[in-house]
């Protein structure tokens, strides 16, 4: 999937939702129902859970050179639960699961929730900044 100013109509990062609860804490990428998604870096499987706000979801692990864990990268609403088992191995770019409907998607078009979590900033970050820098 590839990511473009066009496809990040639905959600940014950021903005206070629910009457002011709460801060959304990733962005939403418009895609086709159906459409591949892939792992923005190497890593491992740290979480899959089906159900939820989330619906299908996967939790993916990424390491630094000295093998210390220093982000997960996180897919929503992804059409079925994906098949992986917990700790395998995932590649930059493997198709982990499709964007689907799951979750509390209501009537916003269909789109990817993509979360990326760090320790070194203590929580979410704008995930856009980091996908331009590697995917340009």
């Amino acid at each position: 999937m590839r990511i473009s100013e066009s496809n990040l109509d639905v959600g940014m990062f950021g903005p206070v939702r629910d009457g002011g609860r709460t801060m959304h804490r990733g962005v939403d990428i418009l895609a086709m129902r159906g459409g591949d998604v892939t792992s923005v870096d190497d890593g491992f499987v740290v979480d899959i859970q089906s159900g939820g706000a989330g619906g299908n979801l996967i939790k993916i692990g990424h390491r630094d050179v000295d093998g210390d864990l220093v982000s997960v990268s996180v897919y929503m609403h992804l059409a079925e639960k994906p098949g992986f088992a917990i700790g395998a191995p995932i590649a930059a770019g493997q198709v982990i699961g499709t964007v689907g409907r799951s979750g509390n998607i209501t009537d916003e078009a269909t789109h990817l929730h993509f979360e990326l979590r760090t320790s070194i900033y203590g929580g979410q970050i704008d995930p856009i900044p980091e996908l331009r820098v590697n995917h340009e």
